[in-house]
């Protein structure tokens, strides 16, 4: 468990009463946190109809998760979210209050219901919803000794392993609980593996492909106009957007982006740009460095700016490189945004993951993750103006009739509505 960090609140005395309990929480010994945690935190209090807790809010950058909170919220009023911030991969600089005011301008009823974790943090609901198997790991035993009933979302990453016998033993007694009332997956591997692999329940566990994403649709020709497979200018503008979390970000391929950058050095045809935490630092071959532009992380709201002169989007990721069994979930999220505002996809897909749904040649390109086939294809693509025009406009297309509303939020509300 975290310390507790600043309020959501404005006023000067609730700031300092929060900044006075995280000194205090840091200067406690482990064993007294340890002590606290199992006898006073998720004691029995008001009573709600839903209770989420999650480990990086009021870190507003994943919008998937901001969506499906802020409608599970809008379902049902009677409900709280409790942070504990203990996810900082995506904290940068900013402390708590910072993060907050950017997550209320996009989602303000998502903030509204927001409350750090803190001694006397009340657990009592009709049902405790969490994402990712780290917070399983984190809080299954005080879920299970506060008796409280609980159903997750098993995203890749967050700690999930394949064929890790820590991740199985935890996911076996979790899921096998009676306390667990369902379990969702967003990829086919998942809902395989607890099926086939752990044999799981399976009327425990739900199959919803993706993640819900609410994209901000922008005038089609406006976006048409400006790129290069539409003839209004010479050069195409190939985006790399990801988040570091291993040294030179090579679990989401950053090396071998920058070997694919480095082999076509003295093309003009070609400019590249770097979005995410990344900096000249990471960069393995500083030849490049004035073939490549950092952007940093980007919100939501600039997505559609930010890809409107923009052409290719390559996200060469690759399992078992954070730890083995490790794996991201396909097409990442980035990637979709993208592909949502009119960017041919060059995706890898080492697990083949759905292939009906996402087809190669059609919706997107796979990729090796070698510089070699990402150079290979984006030289084909350069002479294929019309090649590049389908698979930008079909995979849009594809985006928007999976990701939808309907197809995403709406089945995990049917799910979660179930046991509430």
């Amino acid at each position: 468990m975290t310390h507790i960090e600043f309020s959501k609140h404005k006023s000067f005395r609730q700031k300092l009463f929060y900044f006075i309990s995280n000194k205090v929480w840091r200067a406690m010994p482990t064993r007294l946190k340890k002590s606290l945690e199992d006898h006073f935190l998720f004691i029995k209090g008001k009573k709600y109809d839903l209770i989420i807790i999650d480990d990086l809010l009021p870190i507003p950058l994943t919008p998937w998760r901001n969506f499906e909170y802020e409608n599970l919220i809008r379902l049902y009023p009677k409900s709280k979210v409790i942070v504990d911030f203990s996810n900082t991969l995506l904290k940068g600089e900013k402390e708590y209050y910072q993060h907050f005011e950017e997550l209320q301008k996009g989602y303000p009823l998502l903030a509204e219901k927001l409350t750090p974790i803190r001694k006397g943090t009340s657990i009592n609901s009709k049902l405790v919803y969490l994402l990712f198997y780290n917070n399983i790991k984190r809080y299954y035993t005080l879920l299970k000794k506060n008796k409280a009933f609980f159903g997750f979302t098993l995203y890749p990453g967050g700690g999930f392993k394949l064929n890790d016998t820590a991740c199985d033993t935890l996911l076996k007694e979790a899921i096998g609980d009676p306390l667990c009332k369902f379990v969702i997956t967003d990829q086919k591997v998942t809902y395989d593996y607890l099926t086939n692999i752990l044999q799981m329940p399976k009327e425990k566990i739900f199959f919803i492909y993706g993640i819900p994403l609410q994209f901000k649709d922008t005038k089609e020709t406006v976006l048409l106009e400006k790129k290069y497979f539409s003839g209004n200018k010479t050069s195409i503008d190939v985006v790399f957007i990801a988040h570091k979390y291993r040294p030179y970000g090579k679990d989401k391929g950053f090396d071998v982006f920058q070997e694919a950058v480095l082999a076509l050095i003295d093309n003009p045809s070609f400019n590249f740009h770097i979005v995410g935490n990344f900096t000249k630092a990471d960069l393995i071959y500083t030849e490049i460095e004035n073939r490549v532009k950092f952007y940093g992380h980007i919100g939501e709201e600039i997505f559609s700016t930010f890809f409107e002169d923009k052409d290719i989007l390559i996200s060469p990721n690759k399992p078992n490189v954070i730890a083995p069994g490790a794996f991201d979930g396909f097409p990442l999220g980035s990637s979709l945004a993208g592909g949502f505002n009119n960017c041919v996809m060059l995706l890898t897909n080492e697990l083949n993951e759905s292939p009906e749904i996402f087809i190669d040649g059609l919706h997107y390109l796979k990729i090796r993750p070698t510089n070699e086939d990402i150079v290979d294809k984006l030289l084909v693509l350069k002479g294929d103006k019309e090649r590049m025009k389908l698979i930008a406009t079909e995979g849009k297309k594809r985006i928007s009739e999976i990701y939808n509303y309907k197809n995403q939020n709406a089945e995990r509300l049917t799910v979660i509505s179930k046991f509430i």
